[in-house]
């Protein structure tokens, strides 16, 4: 009863500390400093108190758990976009290594539920990617995963390197983390090349799904205005681009024609 009640009244005190001080600082990456601040602290507190209260081990452990929860807060106050993934996959593996360095399995299950922020957020948020100024792997969909995929090979090569440390139950982690972070990694690499490839080909998404092919006149002589510099300021180029405006004026006027020639027939 009274380790829960020290619980409760830590979490408390947490809580209305942080939201006064943020509410006064009026400033969301000021509260981001706080946070880390807090992260600092309660470790400190967590780590000092089960070394001197052996027998208190569990309110250490709860002090520790309100600093990776901090730790956790600060990402999304300190940074924007795929690099809260980023970070939060960072976090992953350092409460990775923490917990096989001073043998926390509380460190261990911490560190997998946060693995669950930058995957959601990897797969829900940041794959959302702009084609316009797309770069092959430098994007953030790209990068947001593989840090993902980096986190869950690490973890799972720490659950492997250090399995004498384990539970029955936390056996099978160590395959489940190399498995998952196999599979998308082969989507992300597909998902890449897709992109690429139609980038390259002029393949535009014009709606739910659905792609159109735009045949583009500088996929044809792009190697050899390449070679030549500045494709605009070429022979070649302005003799490609001008037989491709008369392609397609004589593909327009057949349209005509058809369209013509079938309302003619229609008439009759």
């Amino acid at each position: 009863g009274y380790e829960i009640q020290s619980q409760a009244l830590a979490c408390i005190n947490a809580a209305a500390f942080f939201g006064i001080g943020a509410y006064d600082l009026h400033e969301i990456q000021a509260a981001g400093f706080m946070a880390l601040a807090l992260t600092a602290l309660y470790a400190v507190a967590g780590v000092t108190g089960a070394r001197r209260r052996p027998g208190q081990v569990c309110f250490g452990a709860w002090l520790i758990g309100l600093s990776v929860f901090f730790l956790t807060l600060s990402v999304p106050l300190l940074s924007h976009g795929y690099h809260m993934t980023v970070w939060w996959a960072a976090e992953v593996v350092l409460l990775m290594a923490l917990s096989f360095g001073y043998r926390t399995r509380g460190l261990r299950d911490g560190a997998l539920v946060v693995l669950t922020l930058p995957l959601l957020r990897a797969i829900a948020i940041d794959s959302q990617i702009a084609r316009e100024g797309y770069q092959v792997i430098a994007n953030p969909r790209a990068l947001a995963m593989l840090a993902v995929i980096a986190a869950m090979y690490i973890g799972g090569y720490l659950y492997r390197r250090f399995c004498k440390q384990l539970g029955e139950g936390e056996r099978r982690y160590s395959t489940g983390l190399i498995t998952w972070a196999s599979v998308l990694l082969l989507w992300i690499a597909s998902a890449e090349a897709w992109s690429y490839v139609g980038g390259q080909l002029g393949l535009h998404r014009v709606g739910l799904g659905e792609l159109v092919f735009v045949p583009r006149i500088e996929h044809v002589t792009g190697a050899i205005l390449l070679s030549h510099g500045r494709a605009e300021e070429s022979e070649l180029g302005r003799l490609a681009h001008h037989q491709a405006d008369l392609l397609a004026g004589h593909v327009g006027l057949g349209a005509l024609l058809h369209a013509e020639r079938h309302h003619a027939q229609r008439a009759k």
